[in-house]
């Protein structure tokens, strides 16, 4: 098992899984982080539910993979081969078999979708450090690269290795051992085992921060973005193909319809009913929220108020003069000096 951060600064990560006789790629997963238990739930469960339990898993040095190798050993007597250590550790570049399946992929899927997202970024068109625009960035480019680590993974199993044979045909009987999903828990309870025999693991990566109070919001956001781009596999096909503008287009219209839905929630909720959030504060950052939103693009610098009940952050460029802090607490913000004001008590103001 090894992972892929070519576009990590972006919000992907690839992790996959290959059987070491075969060649074949037996489970794979592109998460926005590298998280202990979609690694384990999505590539090592789902294998070994599916081919029966390996004698050994190699995998690097990283902390990533601790569930995995927990689980691994715990299970280690309904191996067939016992003999050997349940798992091996080594330098992600002597893990030599699955090493050769990452310019494939590197070429295929993460060059041509980071080369675009790195132009949006030099043409000042994405602000990587808006928690609302990370999240979106992350979520599509995630949706993509998945369709496109699948195409991938279909085509090599089915190639033909010189020597070897094909992949799929050489791994059509699995492993000589099978568990029942009663040895295999899910993810959650495999985490809870964790934590007693050894200790705690983070049970949620996110990358960047879901600007959506709630599931119906986000699914509302998802089918506003399929009726505008009812095909994303083609902005997948336009950017591996040089042609970049069909996949920018509906990053930044996934951008757009995120800001205009949470805009949406936030006229919905008025301050004078929201008893953690003065009134005036609540009414300020509304038209801040207004103002801002409005606009396409921000000269300025300016990052928009995701959500009124969790402000991350104001930002601007230093020669504006305007800086707002915000932390977890709606009430602790602090605007610093304007230009053009010299008052001391003009010049600074709290909420």
């Amino acid at each position: 098992m090894d992972q892929n951060e070519k576009i990590v600064m972006f919000g992907v990560t690839h992790v996959l899984a290959i059987d070491g006789f075969s060649s074949k790629i037996v489970g794979q997963a592109t998460m926005p982080v590298k998280n202990n238990l979609t690694i384990y739930n999505d590539v090592y469960r789902s294998a070994v539910m599916e081919y029966g339990m390996w004698d050994q898993v190699r995998v690097d040095h990283g902390k990533d993979f601790y569930l995995t190798l927990f689980m691994q050993e715990k299970l280690a007597s309904h191996r067939h081969n016992t003999e050997r250590p349940p798992y091996l550790q080594t330098p992600s570049t002597k893990n030599h078999r699955i090493e050769r399946i990452w310019p494939e992929i590197n070429n295929r899927v993460n060059y041509p979708l980071k080369a675009t997202l790195v132009q949006l970024v030099d043409q000042e068109e994405l602000d990587m450090e808006d928690q609302m625009t990370r999240f979106c960035v992350s979520s599509l480019t995630c949706q993509l690269a998945q369709i496109g680590v699948n195409r991938t993974v279909q085509a090599w199993n089915a190639h033909r290795i010189p020597g070897r044979g094909i992949p799929n045909y050489l791994a059509r009987d699995g492993c000589p051992k099978k568990l029942s999903t009663d040895l295999l828990p899910n993810a959650s309870v495999a985490a809870d085992w964790y934590d007693q025999e050894v200790g705690s693991l983070t049970r949620v990566s996110d990358f960047g921060t879901n600007p959506f109070p709630s599931l119906q919001d986000q699914e509302a956001a998802v089918r506003g973005f399929a009726l505008q781009c009812p095909d994303t596999s083609g902005l997948l096909d336009n950017a591996v193909n040089n042609l970049p503008q069909p996949f920018k287009d509906g990053l930044k219209g996934l951008i757009d319809i995120s800001r205009r839905s949470c805009q949406l929630q936030l006229e919905q909720e008025p301050g004078s009913d929201d008893t953690s959030l003065p009134s005036a504060c609540h009414k300020f950052l509304q038209s801040l929220f207004t103002v801002f939103s409005s606009r396409p693009h921000y000269p300025e610098g300016l990052a928009v108020i995701s959500r009124a009940a969790n402000v991350h952050r104001i930002r601007s460029r230093r020669s504006h003069g305007v800086v707002i802090v915000s932390s977890k607490r709606i009430a602790d913000i602090t605007i610093f000096q304007v230009p053009g004001q010299t008052s001391p008590s003009d010049s600074q103001s709290s909420l």
